[in-house]
């Protein structure tokens, strides 16, 4: 405001910008003198720079209007030639900037002949900078990238970039820039004067022919694969198209492919970070993938690409991930404008193997990829496979095949691994973590189960794999073999010590070095169940697991699984076999279920494996839809039914096998140690059960209307905090015409009802004992099956009173109607003939006329005749 006012003569102020504004001119003079033929001295070149940048400043967001010397000045300073070193071209592509942010300085004619040919200097002289300078990035990049913008009328982006370089925001107005683009497209890049530069005129072709197609081939310093005879003949090209009168110009396909063809030979940016300034040739090639360039006239982009991820570093360049998103959309989304064009061919399996096969075991003297590049690449891979999959209707219906990688391959890249070291340094792939997470959680949600992540933040966050625990020096520094590792499990009986130490070695070395004995630990797995093993050492063994499963998690559920398998089973389990059929985790050796930490192990592989088998069938569908006769795809409801059927069947399975290995056996009432054990085995169940009810709460309800042994539910209702649940579908369980499912919803119900005495509770409760009394007084039931029915209830109806004393009427009154029925059942038997069914049911009405006798009488004592209430 203060400049603003201060250029009216009447304002006081204008005396003091006046003295400011020949305080500057003076010093725009004194640089121009010492600018002999405009050879701007390198000691001027900063000083330079800074008067630029406050120029544009007092102009663009003060408002200041330029005078004629102030113009003139300003001119021959930005047209002036400064030295080959970072500081010229700092100064280069500030004056550039100021060209398009000022455009009131080429509004006279001189002004602006001086300011072309200044402009073509840089063309020519761009590489001999590059090569004197040895900075990475010069203003050549920032040049093209001007013509591209200006080429394909991307007015917004060429603003954004001025501003940028400039560091200020500056108001450009769309108008002022319409000299500015005339320049650019009609006067700097013309066919005279520039015949005698190759790799002009391939920049001059693409640009005559086809626009934007202008690519970064003038980033390189070396020119030589294009001989004199190949420009003569682009010249002679050009010249006899020239002489046809057309009106439209149009480049003939041979010339198109031509210059595309020289836009792959581009070299890659060596060691490419987010800490090199200014434009690089991957903006160039990130805009034409943009305009889809490469694919419209079939010229491969693979290589380049994949040469500049490997040759990347950290911290992650911003444009790097943008240039993977428009490649992989170069590939599988095609152009609306020509929906049938040509696609880029993808990365292959081998190359992208070669760079990731160092991650998971390093070796000595091996030359170990960049982290950046191996992200990079798992980024493209995921990213690859969520468009594909998003796309599938539209690949298929236009008949197109897309390559598809395969599982082996995707099973042997250190996913998990590289994200955890990507989430240790999120500084330095800031714009990279959260997208690879996204996508990881949405493609392959087993590698991101909670448990995991928090197993893995525990164990960084205590230090524990750098804890030497109690081991030596010399222990610490022990270097680990293979056969080392099979000494120490043979000795796992005789001398545990031996083996602890080992399994404490392996748990301090980096999980991506302990990998490569993962098949030689794994195989022990067996040994750890024996009796006589010290729970140390099984401790030790399931933190080894747990440091094994942060590098290629897959690959070890395999070796996991196989190991564990019972003795019967002689085939061998593969990973395709453990997502079509996640219950093939659970045929395991039946001491798994006594040993606690092996458990934990398994329920770790079976979460996993029954997340890999939903994601697997929701891909199967998306991959395969059902098509039309017309081919078009049709309605899918139906094959999501079953899907979703088929995942709810499964997961049941897996936790009511669980559920059953809970149950006492002989064996743990002659071994007193393995009722310890069973215990805490069923701590581990009920926290796991807790935690899949939790994340889906339809799954109680089946597992609860298929059914397990009753002899569980004093285990499962107070060892699985979310069992309340059940209090929403009982009454509807209880309706159903199975007595045995009635059964298990009253003395559910019980139990529920010791455990919350909520208001919730009691009326469930009162359901219950309301449905008991309509079915006996109702004559539903024959004598046999109300036996069946009452005789395991009744002990129900005692802890239901028991929670509840308001019910004690209502039971009792259900008891004695019971009773006088079993009384009036056995005045039958001097009346009927006898026989052996007959005689059965008389037993079990007696039976059970006893038994509502001795709950009368446990009701008294534990509800009515109750000192203690609380």
């Amino acid at each position: 405001m203060f400049v603003r006012n201060s250029q009216k003569r009447k304002w006081e102020s204008h005396t003091s910008l006046q003295l400011c504004r020949d305080e500057l001119l003076r010093r725009l003079q004194t640089i121009i003198l010492f600018s002999m033929d405009s050879q701007l001295p390198e000691s001027c070149v900063v000083e330079a720079s800074a008067l630029l940048r406050l120029y544009c400043a007092l102009r663009g967001i003060a408002g200041i209007k330029f005078q004629e010397e102030e113009v003139s000045l300003i001119v021959q300073l930005v047209t002036s030639h400064p030295p080959p070193s970072p500081a010229g071209v700092r100064f280069v592509s500030l004056g550039l900037c100021m060209l398009i942010a000022c455009p009131s300085l080429i509004g006279q004619q001189e002004h602006e002949k001086c300011s072309i040919e200044w402009v073509q200097w840089l063309v020519r002289e761009e590489a001999y900078f590059e090569s004197a300078s040895g900075v990475a990035a010069s203003f050549g990049e920032m040049l093209l990238l001007m013509a591209i913008h200006f080429h394909s009328n991307q007015l917004s982006a060429i603003c954004e970039l001025v501003c940028s370089t400039l560091g200020m925001k500056v108001p450009i107005r769309s108008n002022n820039m319409t000299r500015m683009k005339q320049i650019f497209t009609q006067e700097i890049f013309t066919e005279q004067g520039f015949d005698h530069l190759g790799w002009v005129t391939v920049i001059k072709v693409l640009i005559i022919g086809f626009g934007i197609e202008l690519l970064a081939l003038a980033r390189s310093a070396h020119y030589s694969h294009m001989t004199l005879l190949e420009n003569k003949k682009i010249e002679q090209r050009l010249n006899l198209k020239k002489k046809k009168k057309k009106k439209k110009r149009s480049m003939p396909i041979w010339q198109k492919k031509v210059v595309t063809s020289h836009a792959v030979k581009v070299p890659v940016t060596v060691n490419l970070n987010a800490n090199i300034p200014g434009f690089l040739p991957v903006h160039c090639i990130h805009q034409l993938l943009k305009s889809r360039a490469f694919t419209k006239h079939k010229v491969p982009i693979k290589d380049w690409i994949y040469s500049q991820i490997c040759s990347s570093v950290a911290p992650l360049h911003p444009v790097l991930p943008a240039l993977v998103e428009v490649y992989v959309n170069s590939m599988l989304v095609p152009s609306s404008k020509v929906p049938q064009e040509h696609t880029n061919t993808p990365i292959s399996e081998d190359e992208m193997r070669s760079v990731f096969q160092t991650s998971a075991s390093q070796s000595q003297g091996s030359v170990i990829p960049s982290l950046t590049s191996q992200l990079l690449l798992l980024y493209y891979i995921l990213i690859y496979d969520d468009v594909r999959l998003a796309n599938t209707q539209n690949i298929i219906s236009s008949a197109r095949k897309v390559k598809i990688y395969s599982p082996e391959f995707l099973s042997e890249i250190p996913i998990k691994y590289l994200l955890q070291q990507a989430q240790k340094d999120q500084q330095s792939y800031a714009g990279l973590f959260s997208p690879l997470l996204r996508l990881l959680a949405t493609n392959f949600p087993h590698l991101s189960l909670v448990c995991d992540w928090l197993d893995d933040n525990i164990l960084q966050g205590s230090g524990e794999r750098r804890d030497v625990f109690q081991l030596t020096k010399k222990q610490l520094h022990m270097q680990i073999t293979q056969s080392a590792i099979e000494e120490a499990f043979k000795h796992i009986h005789k001398c545990p010590s031996r083996t602890s130490v080992m399994l404490q070695q392996l748990i301090a070395a980096p999980p991506n070095e302990v990998w490569q004995f993962a098949e030689t630990i794994i195989k022990h797995s067996k040994s750890i169940l024996e009796d006589d093993v010290p729970r140390n050492i099984q401790e030790l063994f399931k933190r080894v697991w747990l440091s094994l499963n942060s590098v290629l998690p897959r690959k070890l559920w395999v070796m996991t699984t196989n190991s564990l398998l019972h003795e019967g089973i002689k085939v061998s389990i593969t990973q395709e076999n453990i997502v079509l059929d996640p219950l093939q985790v659970l045929r395991c050796d039946i001491r798994v279920f006594r040993c606690t930490p092996v458990l934990e192990i398994v329920l770790r592989v079976l979460e996993a494996s029954l997340a890999a088998s939903r994601n697997q069938l929701s891909k199967h569908m998306l991959e395969y839809p059902m098509l039309s006769r017309s081919g078009q795809v049709s309605n899918e409801t139906e094959r999501e039914e079953l899907r979703a059927a088929l995942v709810a069947t499964q997961e049941s399975a897996a936790l009511q096998i669980l559920l059953e290995a809970c149950l006492e056996t002989e064996e743990d009432r002659e071994k007193p140690w393995l009722i310890w054990a069973l215990r805490e085995m069923r701590s581990v169940v009920c926290t796991f059960l807790h935690r899949i009810f939790i994340a889906d709460p339809s799954l109680a309800k089946l597992v609860h209307f298929y059914g397990y042994p009753r002899e569980l539910l004093p285990v499962t209702v107070p060892g699985i905090p979310s069992m309340h649940i059940c209090l929403d579908f009982i009454p509807e369980l209880m309706s159903q015409p199975s007595i045995e499912k009635q059964v298990f919803a009253v003395d559910l119900t019980s139990y529920l009802a010791l455990r919350y005495t909520v208001p919730k509770s009691l009326s469930v409760a009162r359901l219950a004992v309301n449905t008991l009394a309509t079915l006996l007084g109702g004559r539903i039931l024959p004598s046999v099956s109300r036996a069946q029915l009452f005789t395991p209830v009744l002990p129900s109806l005692v802890r239901i009173c028991r929670a509840f004393p308001p019910l004690v009427d209502d039971t009792v009154q259900l008891l004695l109607q019971l009773g006088r029925m079993c009384e009036a059942q056995k005045s039958l038997i001097g009346s009927m003939p006898s026989h052996a069914d007959f005689e059965s049911d008389m037993k079990l009405n007696e039976m059970l006329c006893d038994e509502s006798r001795r709950t009368y009488i446990h009701i008294l004592k534990e509800a009515v005749l109750k000192v203690q209430v609380y």
